[in-house]
């Protein structure tokens, strides 16, 4: 899976960092994150990879480090216990639910915790196994613990105060490694424009579809057979009350059909190049290419319902005006 991240990425994955590490830390203060049986409170925030894959993995990972600085263990759990949690993270983020998704930090943590515990203590010896064998009972009943009887709660809490946004390139890319249909067509279409590695070579299907009007047309009408059953898929089983749908082709895919209220996010074109080289890592002829590529900004507000102007110059300041915005969208569409 390809993943972008962006400056709203990285700080809500310091955010979950700073959160686990301070829940950890009190629970060493009333000693429960280091005995036989753990009750770290962190772990409860162990499912959110369910539904936040890119800044909850790092944010899990990166929480984790810093609580192990403490560990007794030393070395060897600031690495064993942080991957661990790192592998449990991945695994969650793969999951669908709030009541699959606590079981990968629960097998994780018995398993890696359970046996570098057992390790400590006797190295490979005879009694090796038994140990290892106690020690992943009592781990993962602590674990299972606080992800079954914390962590679920929580994560459905979310689910109900909040919304589910689907960013339909994060999806296309996830799609681009794991749908055998969607690079089969790019292939017969483009010829081989996938990496050794099996990702998709973006700079290399650039190049051919970037300034043939014909060959982006043929690109987008491949997504655009493939990308709403994926779609469809998740919204189905998010069972979420708000879904907002991220695409910079919303309406020619056809799915802005599908949308109450439709916004076009717009900003100078200066200031998307930037953005784009920034985020992208690409030069600037390839972003103005990009750029160009796509429709004009009297298109976009010809056909959207709502614009949000994004040329604020901090993303701290456009994620406030943009909750903002959105709690008056909401708020119209409940009048209407």
């Amino acid at each position: 899976m390809e993943l972008q991240y962006s400056t709203r990425d990285l700080a809500r994955a310091a955010v979950i960092a700073a959160a686990y590490a301070a829940l950890a830390w009190i629970s060493n203060f009333f000693g429960l994150a280091f005995p036989a049986i753990q009750f770290r409170l962190s772990e409860a925030l162990c499912v959110l990879p369910c539904r936040d894959r890119k800044a909850a993995i790092p944010g899990l990972a990166v929480g984790c480090l810093i609580t192990n600085l403490l560990s007794p263990y030393g070395l060897l759990d600031l690495v064993v216990g942080t991957l661990a949690t790192l592998l449990a993270a991945v695994w969650s983020g793969r999951c669908r639910s709030a009541w699959t998704a606590a079981v990968p930090p629960v097998v994780c943590n018995a398993v890696i915790v359970g046996a570098m515990l057992a390790w400590e203590s006797t190295g490979f010896s005879a009694a090796f196994a038994g140990l290892f064998a106690y020690n992943a009972l009592t781990v993962g009943i602590g674990e299972a613990a606080v992800c079954f009887l914390l962590g679920v709660p929580l994560l459905r809490a979310l689910e109900k105060r909040g919304a589910l946004v689907l960013d339909c390139d994060a999806v296309y890319h996830e799609m681009l490694r794991t749908d055998a249909p969607l690079r089969a067509d790019l292939t017969a279409a483009f010829g081989d424009v996938f990496a050794p590695d099996g990702g998709l070579d973006r700079q290399k299907l650039g190049n051919i579809v970037f300034g043939d009007a014909g060959a982006l047309a043929q690109l987008d009408a491949i997504i655009f057979r493939h990308l709403p059953r994926a779609l469809a898929r998740r919204m189905e089983e998010s069972g979420a009350r708000l879904i907002a749908l991220d695409a910079i082709k919303l309406v020619e895919s056809g799915l802005g059909a599908i949308c109450d209220v439709t916004v076009a996010v717009t900003a100078p074109e200066e200031v998307r190049v930037r953005r784009i080289m920034t985020r992208d890592g690409i030069s600037e002829d390839y972003a103005r290419a990009r750029v160009r590529a796509q429709r004009s900004e009297e298109a976009f507000r010809a056909d959207c319902d709502a614009v949000f102007e994004n040329n604020y110059p901090t993303p701290a300041q456009a994620a406030f005006a943009a909750e903002e915005f959105l709690d008056t969208i909401i708020k119209k569409s409940k009048e209407e």
